[in-house]
């Protein structure tokens, strides 16, 4: 349950609503208070106490509010006086008073600093019984603060072809390092889950023993919650270069048939392709690809028809598609040759096919054409656009980069998707021209445009298809410039993808694809 919207974002706290949530969502304390009836009715944002006697009693643990009598703002009635001008320090004293915590030391971990901290357990097992367990927290270089977390530690085991949670055990930690002494004499579990039930905010990083568990069972785990939560896992993992690309690819494709959840498979969908496109070794991108389209087209035959599973492993299949068998299977959906049962080849779907054989130059101007008189709409042209763009041509990139830099495009909408077109991780020789005059148009840019407009320019045709140290090196010379810091900052965020991107390259190419800490 959710902290109500009448606490945070009400009459009393305004824009502090986000912080004083953040509070609610992460501090486990209990309140007692009496509770008046004259403060504030209903239509404040308030709700009278229903209990005869005025008796309240609240327990917010982390993650969420556990409402134990009447409305969650009794509460902070019930504890500070003077409710007018309440601002968020007030708030967490009145809190401190109620629960007997230092919440102030806790707002000052999790609301004044940046960063997420990362969590993993540590298991010295012998003869299959856990000895000593311990809980790790990290924190990155540049933000390293340890934060106080109250979480719980999930031990599963496969039981008749079920990961089923055998015991959970909630505890707080706040040092780097911290034994979970419950643990000691259990069964070692086949999945260790820090964090199960999603209890605080932060990374989790998996034994490898839990990780070879989730390689060829996670579509087995029976908690629908464990499971999301395990999937996050291996995306955090894979996006530090904790986990191979390719061992991702490879888990997400052999479990990935238990979600059905348009949303959920969505997600995991992306993510995948992201993996295979940008983090998977530049010599072996290819073979990641072709998993990818092997396991699309086989899900797309059995997805049922004419619904949103069967659409998003179609068009993962039209943007996976390399070998010249699966090329004709995705061109004849455009002329009704080909395609699954129930499937409505509609305008998305088409501009989808046009925009995948565009990038791998096996579209011509003739067939984009065609396309944009079926569709003139506005959509129509922007997606025409988009697929100009991809097009592996010289002529094509040059005048992509001409609509977004000069000012050629007419709107922002237009520019964005000639950007999403342009950058293309396999037209790595043909986008390399452009990086040096990426960097010398930032200040042309800058005075041409508002800063708004600016801003945009530059973040969507930063080099980010160019993963290179080269890429890093220009961005480091543009940064030692006196460059306005709005342009400053979007070229910092840019630079992180690509140095993210090139440590996970390098690991899949060389890592042994175990986490630490096993």
């Amino acid at each position: 349950m959710e902290p109500d919207s009448a606490l945070t974002n009400g009459p009393v706290f305004g824009e502090r609503g986000q912080a004083i949530q953040d509070v609610l969502l992460h501090c486990p304390l209990e309140l007692h208070g009496r509770v008046g009836t004259d403060r504030a009715g209903p239509g404040d944002g308030w709700t009278e106490a229903a209990q005869p006697d005025g008796q309240v009693r609240i327990r917010f643990e982390p993650g969420q509010v556990v409402q134990r009598g009447p409305h969650p703002a009794a509460a902070v009635v019930a504890a500070h006086d003077d409710v007018g001008n309440t601002e968020l320090a007030d708030f967490l004293e009145a809190l401190e008073k109620a629960s007997g915590r230092d919440l102030h030391a806790w707002a000052r971990a999790w609301l004044e600093t940046a960063g997420v901290n990362t969590i993993e357990a540590s298991l010295q097992v012998e003869e299959g019984v856990i000895t000593s367990a311990t809980l790790k927290q990290s924190a990155p270089p540049e933000h390293p603060t340890l934060r106080p977390h109250r979480l719980r530690v999930g031990l599963f085991d496969l039981d008749g072809g079920r990961l089923k949670r055998r015991r959970a055990v909630e505890l707080d930690i706040s040092a780097a390092s911290t034994p979970i002494t419950e643990l000691a004499g259990e069964r070692a579990p086949d999945l260790l889950l820090p964090n199960d039930g999603d209890l605080t905010y932060c990374k989790v990083r998996l034994d490898t023993r839990s990780l070879e568990t989730l390689k060829h069972h996670l579509r087995e785990i029976d908690d629908p919650l464990a499971r999301g939560l395990a999937w996050a896992a291996l995306w955090e993992m894979a996006r530090d270069a904790e986990l191979r690309a390719r061992d991702y690819v490879a888990i997400v494709l052999e479990n990935i048939a238990v979600e059905t959840d348009a949303s959920t498979l969505g997600s995991l969908l992306g993510r995948t392709e992201l993996v295979a496109e940008r983090y998977s070794d530049p010599r072996s991108r290819k073979d990641a690809r072709a998993l990818l389209a092997a396991a699309s087209r086989t899900h797309l035959d059995t997805s049922p028809p004419g619904g949103d599973v069967q659409l998003l492993w179609t068009t993962t299949f039209i943007r996976a598609a390399r070998a010249p068998e699966d090329v004709e299977w995705v061109r004849g959906l455009l002329e009704g040759k080909t395609g699954p049962e129930g499937l409505a080849v509609d305008f998305q779907v088409r501009w989808a096919v046009l925009r995948a054989l565009a990038t791998i130059g096996v579209a011509d101007d003739r067939l984009l054409a065609r396309e944009l008189e079926r569709d003139p709409s506005d959509e129509g042209r922007r997606l025409w656009a988009a697929a100009r763009a991809a097009r592996p041509v010289a002529a094509d990139k040059q005048w992509a980069w001409n609509a977004v830099v000069r000012g050629d495009a007419p709107s922002l909408a237009v520019k964005r998707a000639i950007s999403d077109g342009f950058h293309r991780v396999d037209q790595h020789d043909l986008l390399s021209s452009f990086v040096q005059p990426f960097f010398d148009s930032l200040l042309p840019v800058w005075q041409a445009n508002t800063s708004e407009g600016a801003i945009w320019i530059a973040r969507l045709m930063y080099p980010r298809a160019v993963i290179t140290q080269e890429v890093v090196d220009a961005t480091d010379a543009a940064l030692a410039t006196d460059l306005p810091g709005p342009l400053r900052r979007t070229l910092l965020e840019s630079q992180d993808g690509i140095k993210r991107a090139l440590r996970a390259q390098a690991f899949d190419s060389a890592g042994t694809g175990s986490p630490r800490g096993a």
